[in-house]
């Protein structure tokens, strides 16, 4: 957060309302923009697709979007969180030199990594059109791109280019798709969409080049980082697979669909579970903000207190300070997304209706939009143990949510229709106690975590 924060504090600091608002809508596309800009270009993509494309070309697309997004977020996450850390650490350190390197060094890494398997997968193990395969694995590969290099995005301080990347490309996706798709049929939708994903990929590696104008130098530490940070490889693994373990099991629901290329997928579920999941993109855009700006001027007074070799008690000081300030900051998200979620779910059937759903995915919704506000309590705490380096506490809490969402999201799905988000409900519900648990267990002895359990000199 040290690039993008620098702006974000600048511009709430503005004496007008335009400012604020810039800064809190910039929180929020650095928050949710890949994931945001796929699911409203995949809706657009489908709603304007729907008049000429048939049936099952249509599955098709939604099947190739839907598998490349949750497969290449799941083996993305093994080299994401460690690529944040040794950025953090070059921008703590201010030599950002060998950020240019590292971001070729992870792309390497990730297309020799994954494109076999994209290879494999639909070449061989599926039997879909060869044509229509093709596009499928540079549909992957420019997905996986987009996820890795949208960790540098937090580094870098232009604003206006993150905004114009996310929203410029799906501007272009949704207009390529339409064109092409009325001419080449599914073909065209895809490569449309392919289209709109590297033009934004092609603009987040420009601004990235741009804001760090270094000659590209080998690097492995990489590799050093991912022995060091072990752990963090693991949690970006596991919170991965937690977040779509319940949409991978209700593949295999009664009411699945299976295409003639063997695909499955659950449209009743999928459709539902990611509309939930809007509704939480002002509420996490807000709680970025305010992490940035009031929270972050209280944990640097913090450590910068205790470099000055202050006194105990202005170390306990800084510390209440620290904590009320986090308080004031999940109790706000609390209200406004706890107000915002009860309206949703009571304006569900008509949200429903609009979105030319079936109703039948009604219910679905509203167990998603409760369970996605204890989801996003459960992530706001894990990046409050992220700041003070808590890597053991965050493993916990991402495995506890794993093992829950596979094990609640199988017990329902062999319940009954009836009984589909109900384990996703339950899985945040425990995990987000979990994490209160343990974030408040650290901040209770925040000073004794400082000198002793992270002091790395005793390491």
């Amino acid at each position: 957060m040290a690039g993008i924060g620098f702006v974000l504090r600048k511009l709430s600091q503005q004496d007008n309302l335009i400012g604020f608002v810039r800064a809190y809508f910039n929180s929020a596309i650095l928050a949710t923009g890949p994931w945001i800009f796929t699911i409203i270009a995949f809706w657009a993509i489908i709603s304007s697709s729907s008049t000429f494309l048939p049936e099952a070309d249509m599955l098709n697309f939604k099947i190739i979007v839907v598998y490349n997004f949750s497969f290449s977020a799941v083996f993305c996450g093994l080299v994401t969180l460690v690529s944040t850390r040794y950025i953090a650490d070059c921008i703590f350190e201010k030599n950002t030199q060998p950020i240019p390197g590292m971001l070729i060094w992870t792309i390497v890494i990730s297309l020799l990594a994954q494109t076999p398997m994209a290879v494999w997968f639909y070449f061989f193990h599926s039997s879909m059109n060869w044509r229509l395969g093709l596009l499928a694995i540079v549909n992957y590969q420019i997905i996986s791109l987009i996820w890795i290099t949208s960790v540098y995005l937090t580094a870098i301080k232009n604003y206006n280019s993150i905004s114009l990347a996310f929203g410029g490309g799906l501007i272009i996706a949704v207009a390529a798709s339409y064109l092409l798709g009325q001419r080449f049929g599914v073909y065209g939708v895809t490569a449309g969409f392919n289209v709109g994903l590297g033009c934004c990929l092609a603009m987040i590696l420009a601004s990235i080049l741009s804001e760090y104008p270094h000659s590209f130098k080998t690097s492995f530490s990489i590799i050093r980082y991912i022995i060091k940070f072990r752990l963090l490889l693991l949690s970006g693994l596991i919170y991965n697979i937690a977040i779509w373990i319940d949409k991978w099991i209700m593949w295999f629901a009664p009411d699945a669909e299976v295409t003639t290329s063997g695909f499955r997928i659950n449209s009743n579920y999928d459709s539902a579970m990611f509309m939930a999941y809007l509704t939480i993109i002002p509420a996490l855009g807000a709680f970025i903000f305010s992490l940035e700006t009031s929270f972050h001027e209280k944990y640097l007074n913090f450590y910068n207190d205790i470099n000055k070799k202050v006194n105990y008690a202005k170390i306990v000081s800084n510390q209440i300070e620290l904590i009320e300030t986090l308080k004031k900051s999940i109790t706000h998200f609390v209200l406004f997304q706890g107000v915002f979620t009860t309206i949703i779910v009571l304006l569900s059937p008509r949200l429903i209706e609009l979105s030319g759903i079936s109703f039948l995915r009604l219910g679905i919704f509203r167990l998603g939009v409760v369970g996605v506000f204890f989801h996003m309590l459960t992530l706001f705490l894990t990046i409050i143990l992220s700041y003070f380096d808590c890597k053991r506490s965050i493993l916990i809490v991402q495995t506890v949510f794993l093992l829950l969402n596979a094990s609640l999201t199988w017990y329902c799905m062999e319940a009954g229709f009836v009984y589909y988000g109900v384990g996703y409900l339950l899985a945040s519900l425990a995990s987000f106690a979990v994490a209160a648990i343990l974030t408040i267990s650290h901040l209770r002895l925040l000073p004794y975590h400082t000198f002793i359990t992270n002091n790395t000199s005793i390491e």
